[in-house]
């Protein structure tokens, strides 16, 4: 069984006692004095028998790693923080001696404390973490400045990513976030420039994307917003300098300002829902963006410089049928000099191209045009055996 640390209080409480009965009869104000540190202390040693008896705060040692235990009754503890340096950290859902691992502690790396140093050799790095089943609850910055971490194991417990809880991880490149996920905080994975997603990657229950919480990530490059996300938060992914094609499907949605700021790359965003609004130079800095693809009738809300440096000029407005006139009359929606009518987005879903093991000799836009063959929404194919076949581009 691991060695248990526990915190002790000593006082002289017949001295204090003797002192208290002296000053009540020679100086009245003094005992004053003397009765509210009696009480006080009183207080404390009352909290230290309850802590005592209850277990909780006691702290222990198990394969270098620091325990604290929440609840005896529970019998739960919590992760505090690694004592030494390792490869692959696979943290057990329960002690030896039977208590269940039920979160993990902020900076877990540091021993608790916020290290901007990292060179001070107060720091314990592993370059790949498992977190048991058991755990319901990553506190903020957990890991924290971990750099050499490359992979990590979530489980589907966790229904939060904590604020920080993966900052500045650079090395990180593999972690599955879980289906019970419903937030992701401010930062959560910040200037973890290795990590790669794809359009799969966030849950369908996730409703909140924080500030910062990608930002300056530049390994991957499909991002699909579900149709749960509510909030995405300012500069949610400013500076994700590799993605090139951005998803929404989300209606009822708030696009935070500077969200996708500095994508530089991006050249393809799709808004598949409706009620959007799109904040303070949400998309200011992607210049590559030359395909726009809006379902929605009612153009979505822009705020001052939504698309600021987009080159308004070549990129493609395709919008419903009936819609275009509303787009051209709509706030930073007008200042785009090719908006096309595609047909309505009921009628999107059920064109599929079956053809696909045939040549594809031309692709035209539904106006009749010439484009490129990976032009996005409804397209007109035509074939090498002289078929003709309009199809939706996905």
């Amino acid at each position: 069984m691991p060695q248990k640390c526990r915190t002790s209080i000593s006082t002289d409480s017949h001295a204090f006692f003797v002192s208290l009965c002296n000053a009540k009869e020679e100086r009245p104000a003094a005992y004053l004095i003397h009765m509210k540190q009696f009480i006080k202390k009183l207080c404390l040693l009352t909290l230290f028998i309850a802590v005592t008896l209850s277990g909780a705060g006691v702290e222990f040692v198990y394969d270098d790693v620091l325990y604290r235990i929440i609840s005896e009754e529970d019998k739960t503890v919590e992760a505090r923080c690694l004592q030494c340096n390792c490869d692959e950290l696979v943290l057990p859902s329960e002690t030896p001696d039977g208590y269940k691992v039920v979160k993990i502690a902020s900076y877990f790396c540091s021993y608790g404390v916020r290290i901007c140093d990292q060179e001070m050799g107060l720091f314990s790095y592993f370059k790949s973490v498992v977190i048991p089943e058991t755990v319901t609850e990553i506190e903020e910055a957990a890991f924290f400045g971990n750099r050499i971490l490359e992979s990590a194991v979530l489980p589907q417990s966790l229904t939060v990513i904590e604020k920080e809880v993966f900052y500045r991880c650079y090395a990180l490149r593999n972690i599955n976030i879980p289906h019970s996920i419903t937030s992701i905080k401010d930062r959560a994975f910040y200037a973890c420039k290795s990590l790669i997603l794809d359009c799969e990657t966030f849950p369908q229950l996730i409703t909140n994307i924080g500030n910062e919480a990608f930002a300056g990530c530049q390994s991957f490059n499909t991002v699909t917003l579900p149709a749960s996300i509510k909030t995405v938060g300012e500069q949610a992914f400013y500076s994700c300098i590799n993605l090139n094609k951005l998803m929404i499907k989300s209606s009822n949605l708030v696009i935070g300002g500077k969200a996708f700021r500095g994508c530089k790359n991006l050249n393809e965003l799709i808004i598949d829902s409706q009620n959007i609004e799109i904040k303070d130079e949400a998309f200011m800095g992607c210049t590559e963006i030359i395909k726009i693809e809006c379902h929605s009738e009612i153009p979505p809300t822009c705020r001052y410089r939504a698309f600021a440096d987009v080159n308004k000029e070549l990129c493609r407005l395709y919008v419903p049928k009936g819609s275009e006139d509303l787009y051209r009359d709509a706030y930073q929606w007008m200042e785009f000099q090719q908006i096309y009518a595609t047909l309505e987005h009921s009628s999107l879903e059920r064109i599929e191209d079956t053809d696909k093991d045939k040549d594809v000799i031309a692709v035209y836009d539904v106006n009749g045009h010439l484009t490129t063959p990976d032009m996005p929404g409804i397209v007109i194919k035509r074939y090498s055996d002289g078929s003709v076949k309009k199809v939706f581009n996905n």
